[in-house]
C-alpha cells in the first residue's frame, strides 16, 4: 500500500484483493492465560499485537494479576472498503459543496449589508450637506442684513 506524507492510506493505492487486518486494541479483561487463549486461536486469525500485564508483578492476587489487555484483530473485506471510501467520498463532496455554498451566501449577505450601509452613509451625508447649506445661506442674509444696517448708520 502506498502511505502519503502524513502516514495515511492515500484513496489512489493499489489494495490487495485479500481482506485486510485492522488492528483494534480492546480492552477487555480477561481471567484466562495466555496460553489458554491462544490454544483456541488458528494460526491465520492470532492477534497481531497482544498487551499482557505480567501477573508477577504483585503478586497472584492484585487487581493487576486479574485483568489482562489484549489487542484483536478485525479482518474488514475490500468490498467493504471501498464501499466506505466511496461514502466517505460523497460524504466530502457534500460538504466540500454545502460549505462552499454556505460561504457564498455569507458573501453575498456582507455585500448586502455594506450596500445598504453605504446607502444610509450616502443620505446622511445628503442631510448633512443640505443642512449646511441652509445655514450657509442663512449666514448670508444676515451678512447682507449688516451690511445694510452699516450703510444706513453711515448715510
Amino acid at each position: 500500500r502506498a502511505a502519503a506524507k502524513d502516514g495515511w492510506l492515500s484513496s489512489r493505492s493499489e489494495r490487495s484483493s485479500q481482506a485486510s487486518p485492522v488492528i483494534a486494541k480492546s480492552f477487555i479483561p480477561l481471567k484466562t492465560s495466555h496460553a489458554d487463549r491462544t490454544a483456541g486461536q488458528s494460526s491465520s486469525r492470532r492477534p497481531a499485537l497482544s498487551e499482557n500485564v505480567p501477573s508477577e508483578r504483585s503478586g497472584s492476587n492484585s487487581p493487576e494479576a486479574l485483568h489482562e489487555f489484549a489487542a484483536t484483530e478485525i479482518f474488514i473485506s475490500e468490498e467493504n472498503i471501498n464501499k466506505m471510501e466511496s461514502i466517505l467520498d460523497t460524504w466530502s463532496s457534500n460538504l466540500k459543496s454545502n460549505v462552499l455554498m454556505e460561504l457564498r451566501k455569507w458573501k453575498l449577505t456582507f455585500m448586502e449589508q455594506h450596500k445598504v450601509e453605504m446607502k444610509k452613509e450616502k443620505e446622511r451625508h445628503a442631510t448633512q450637506t443640505a443642512g449646511l447649506k441652509a445655514e450657509l445661506e442663512s449666514l448670508k442674509e444676515l451678512l447682507h442684513t449688516y451690511e445694510t444696517s452699516n450703510q444706513r448708520k453711515d448715510q
